[in-house]
């Protein structure tokens, strides 16, 4: 019985560096003063255009499903910063590591970390003119009603994380549009050219 036990440990024991074999790269991302980031996206894209995706959490991710071509990391929130590495070599049985230095803070202009996004609305009709008499009724996450300006333009601020907008647009002449969307921290800010139909008659 002992031996069995002692053979079925070995079993689970070369099982496990295997698995940990199997995970051939290894992230870390630090600030320019050498602080670890936290709660960062960290994308890796393999040549056919998987991806796989982890938030960042003290003491580095690992990635363990990757294939032997080389990847392409990215590292941070787009419009930050965001940094890019091209070409990583992979090896199998071997675990790459890479050190990434990201500095967000200086995009903050010294503000407290955003936790809500801003969403800017454009309304044309179908020949991509400006709409400027739109209005915008918003449901989720609050009530509230919104006028375009003379440029055909509406923006929405304070949608928070992982939180979803909901709203329906009118104009005079034009059928209703429903507008949905969620806010990620990979899209912070957004722009969206909203098409408007004209009513039949």
């Amino acid at each position: 019985m002992k031996l069995l036990l002692l053979c079925l440990c070995l079993v689970c024991f070369h099982s496990a560096l295997r698995a940990q074999d199997n995970c051939s790269l290894f992230v870390r991302v630090v600030t320019p003063q050498g602080a670890e980031e936290r709660d960062l996206p960290i994308t890796v894209e393999e040549r056919d255009g998987r991806k796989s995706q982890k938030r960042y959490e003290r003491g580095g991710v690992v990635f363990c499903d990757l294939g032997i071509l080389p990847v392409t990391i990215t590292v941070g929130h787009p419009g930050c910063n965001q940094v890019v590495i091209r070409d990583v070599p992979l090896r199998w049985g071997e675990r790459r590591m890479i050190s990434v230095t990201y500095d967000f803070e200086s995009c903050m202009d010294g503000r407290p970390r955003r936790v809500a996004c801003k969403m800017l609305f454009r309304f044309v009709d179908s020949e991509r003119k400006v709409i400027n008499g739109a209005r915008l009724e918003m449901e989720v996450p609050y009530k509230k009603t919104y006028e375009a300006d003379q440029f055909g333009r509406i923006l929405v601020e304070n949608i928070p994380y992982d939180g979803e907008f909901r709203g329906i647009s009118t104009a005079s002449g034009y059928d209703p549009v429903a507008l949905q969307h969620r806010c990620t921290q990979q899209e912070r800010d957004v722009e969206q050219y909203v098409t408007m139909n004209e009513a039949r008659q």
